[in-house]
């Protein structure tokens, strides 16, 4: 009975130096990961901040007050895409500036069957930070396929309007907006 006792608390401390090992090589794999990761994650954001500045750049020299960046995207059914837009206040100031409403938003397809407003969603902040006159601000939209979405082409639009104090967005269909844009995405 003796020798089974001691084997049996052999197995046991071998059981917890494994365990241990085990731990300590998972760590040290994580780590190794998260230090290859770190570079990558910080491209991507100085790409992004890059593309900010670019798109402040463009629009400082252009005699444009809003710009996209898209002209035509194509895009796969249930697939989620980011959208970066910027905003140019080029009113006087008005009490410390002025806040703009945005909307997103699909007003057509080229399928009949196609359901512009249901097939294509988007997320974003419908109101500016108040603007001083010359400032831009740069945003973000997401831009969200649903799994449903008929295959074809979908003309989107974008609008802002200078008044972004009302708490819904602009109508797609405002009759004097600040500015506004259309974009085609299509659907594969």
């Amino acid at each position: 009975m003796r020798l089974n006792k001691k084997a049996g608390m052999q197995i046991s401390i071998n059981t917890i130096i494994i365990l241990i090992l085990a731990i300590a090589i998972l760590g040290v794999g994580l780590n190794f990961i998260k230090n290859m990761l770190d570079p990558t994650f910080e491209q991507i954001n100085q790409i992004n901040e890059k593309l900010k500045d670019e798109m402040i750049t463009e629009l400082r020299e252009s005699n444009d007050r809003f710009t996209l960046r898209i002209e035509d995207k194509e895009m796969k059914k249930n697939e989620k895409s980011k959208l970066y837009f910027a905003i140019k206040n080029e009113l006087q100031d008005v009490d410390g500036g002025t806040e703009f409403g945005i909307n997103f938003g699909c007003i057509s397809a080229a399928s009949s069957e196609a359901n512009p407003e249901g097939d294509i969603s988007f997320e974003f902040i419908d109101l500016t930070e108040e603007l001083k006159e010359d400032e831009i601000e740069v945003g973000a939209v997401k831009i969200i396929i649903n799994p449903s979405a008929k295959s074809t082409m979908y003309r989107c639009k974008s609008v802002v309007i200078e008044d972004g104090t009302s708490e819904d967005p602009p109508a797609l269909d405002e009759d004097e907006p600040y500015a506004s844009k259309s974009f085609i995405i299509t659907v594969k």
